[in-house]
């Protein structure tokens, strides 16, 4: 929030909103955006109405569904320029080299705090799952379980006329934008996979209450592999740790793989730091019941306070 990205919660207005004034990129979804808001009123619960959605579309209630994945980047787009002061000092001030950061934002503003700290490298940085070149390696990794704006699949390749396929999208998502290279500070950097031209899939898992990881079509599951890999490596990462800090998620209860991996699949050993706010304590007890010992909480179980020292001056991982 404190990078001006709506929460969750908000994340259906604000969408409509910014879709009504942008000229640029909102007016390709500004008809389906209208018609949600005929049909279910102000898109106060998006997860739900994206839940409701996609059910209808697999019973066959509905044609198509709006292309949510390109609007939401779209978005995002438009707000990456504003400052993400608390990143920067968690990149400046918490984080170490060999860090594993874990995040189910979709927006690239810890990534650019990284990289300005000169901890993180987009070649490596995405995890095994998403490497475009083994040099520099990057001292962090920035493991995107809900997937990232900057992340697509290229239909076919980009392929023009008769091919003989096995997939439509690849094995994994592409970088493709020369605009998001250069918001991350590089100036003439490409994935190496990525055609010059080609129709695109959003890479984004979408906000609903039953998630799937993977898209769904005549070749069968696509980038079932690659999600199921990256949310390997993340489980890796926090059965290492020493330390996990949990900075502003609250564990909502739909968000099942989330939770199994955190609360199951963590070292029981590791001191649990949880910063956030009102869910804090809530949070603290899921632990606790887990088999967790050593567990706190900065005053206020704000991102502020934890930065302020406020909850230790331990590593974050």
């Amino acid at each position: 929030m404190h990078a001006g990205y709506p929460p969750a919660a908000r994340l259906g207005t604000d969408l409509a909103a910014w879709a009504e004034r942008d000229d640029t990129e909102g007016p390709q979804f500004r008809d389906d955006l209208m018609k949600l808001r005929e049909e279910f009123g102000e898109i106060f619960d998006f997860e739900r109405i994206v839940t409701t959605l996609r059910e209808d579309l697999a019973a066959k209630r509905r044609k198509r569904l709006p292309d949510f994945g390109t609007a939401i980047s779209k978005f995002f787009d438009s707000i990456r320029n504003a400052p993400a002061a608390l990143y920067d000092r968690l990149a400046a001030e918490r984080i170490q080299s060999s860090d594993v950061v874990i995040t189910f934002n979709y927006d690239m503003a810890i990534e650019r705090s990284l990289k300005g700290a000169g901890l993180w490298e987009i070649t490596t940085g995405y995890g095994r799952a998403l490497e475009i070149g083994t040099d520099p390696i990057s001292p962090v990794k920035v493991l995107k379980l809900h997937g990232s704006t900057n992340w697509w699949g290229s239909i076919f390749g980009g392929a023009r006329g008769f091919s003989v396929a096995q997939d439509s999208i690849g094995d994994r998502p592409l970088l493709y934008f020369d605009p998001d290279f250069r918001y991350l500070g590089y100036a003439d950097l490409r994935d190496p996979r990525a055609p010059r031209s080609s129709g695109l899939l959003s890479g984004l898992i979408l906000p609903t209450l039953n998630k799937d990881f993977y898209y769904k079509t005549d070749f069968g599951n696509e980038w079932e592999r690659f999600w199921d890999y990256l949310w390997l490596e993340a489980e890796a990462a926090l059965r290492a740790a020493d330390e996990i800090v949990i900075i502003g998620y609250s564990m909502p209860l739909a968000d099942e793989r989330a939770r199994t991996l955190l609360l199951c699949n963590s070292n029981r050993s590791a001191r649990i730091v949880v910063c956030s706010h009102t869910q804090s304590q809530r949070i603290v007890g899921e632990f606790r019941q887990h088999g967790f010992t050593e567990l706190k909480t900065p005053l206020g179980g704000t991102f502020e306070s934890y930065l302020s020292g406020a909850a230790d001056s331990g590593r974050s991982s």
